[in-house]
């Protein structure tokens, strides 16, 4: 894992090269355990294993790109990234299963040198009382449904930025009590994010690091609102980070030049070929840890973003610059 510090500079430079005697290795994935061979339909199977070649960074699928293939009895094959961990274990994968019976997982590891190893793990997906995930209604794009069929009419608040609050489970148990179902947090430097500058809040590590406290924080989260029956919309930027005028964190921001990084400018970030990378590595992160969940209703890209840029809290540089941001949108 790269050291506190980073900038994208010294990233780029990194992730283009092992650690000394590494080139010389057998990739293997070794002692590779399951949570059980017996998995609840829509509910955590996981699988922890280790690789025999330790990274320069394991965060970057350019340098180490580790997938889980999986096929239920349709035949139907499904891919989930695999991530790294500061546990023990250090590597996993998580999935749900969407059907019954028999399913074949296949993890795959090929690194930057093409060098690649597979094993197969196998569990059985068996009833359970979990309705499953969100999704639109068939028979009505513009209701909800979860997957066994069972209505969700959203109802809630946004919690924004309250991650750290001692007092959120009460928060969670005082919206389930009143009939609450929904919320939305935002993935914002002061608090919730995963990856910002290593000089801002004490759990950042720099880009192309991912703060593990945070993404604790996150499964605790997500594993409290499973017992409150809250769904969440979770918002994984803010335009704070990329605004002169507004609430900014421009000045601190680590993908500003000014502090390593390769932006000029705030508006940038929709176009800038390195930062692009970072926030689909970024992205690819949270889906293959969190994206198991069911309590995850859906991801939300950015929290306002037409105010990205300068000229007042609703950006007239957004504006001139909205087919570049659309086209951000349909890449990312």
């Amino acid at each position: 894992m790269l050291k506190s510090g980073t900038t994208v500079a010294t990233f780029l430079t990194a992730s283009a090269l092992l650690a000394g005697s590494a080139w010389a290795q057998t990739l293997e994935i070794t002692t590779v355990s399951t949570n059980s061979s017996t998995v609840g339909l829509y509910e955590l199977f996981e699988v922890k294993f280790n690789l025999s070649i330790d990274y320069t960074n394991e965060f970057d699928p350019q340098e180490i790109d580790v997938s889980m293939t999986f096929t239920g009895p349709s035949q139907v094959q499904r891919q989930i990234p695999c991530y790294w961990t500061d546990q023990t274990p250090q590597w996993r994968a998580r999935i749900a299963p969407l059907e019954l019976g028999a399913h074949t997982c296949v993890i795959t590891a090929t690194d930057s040198q093409s060098r690649t190893d597979q094993h197969v793990v196998n569990f059985t997906a068996v009833t359970s009382t979990s309705k499953g995930f969100i999704g639109r209604d068939s028979r009505n794009p513009y209701y909800m449904i979860f997957s066994d069929g069972t209505p969700y009419i959203p109802m809630g608040h946004n919690l924004c930025w309250q991650f750290y609050d001692q007092n959120y489970d009460d928060y969670l148990d005082n919206m389930a009590a009143h009939g609450e179902n929904w919320s939305r947090i935002w993935a914002s430097d002061f608090g919730q994010g995963i990856e910002w500058g290593h000089n801002q809040e004490p759990q950042y590590a720099g880009l192309g690091n991912y703060s593990q406290d945070n993404c604790e924080r996150y499964e605790w989260l997500l594993d409290y609102s499973k017992q409150s029956g809250v769904y969440y919309q979770i918002c994984l930027d803010t335009f704070t980070h990329f605004n002169h005028d507004t609430f900014s964190a421009w000045d601190v921001n680590p993908f500003n030049t000014a502090n390593g990084g390769t932006l000029g400018a705030p508006i940038g970030v929709f176009s800038d070929p390195t930062v692009k990378q970072l926030y689909k590595n970024r992205y690819r992160y949270f889906v293959a840890r969190f994206a198991y969940h069911p309590n995850i209703l859906a991801w939300e890209f950015w929290n306002e973003a037409d105010a990205i840029g300068s000229g007042g809290p609703w950006s007239l540089t957004y504006h001139q610059n909205r087919t570049v941001a659309a086209s951000w949108h349909a890449e990312m």
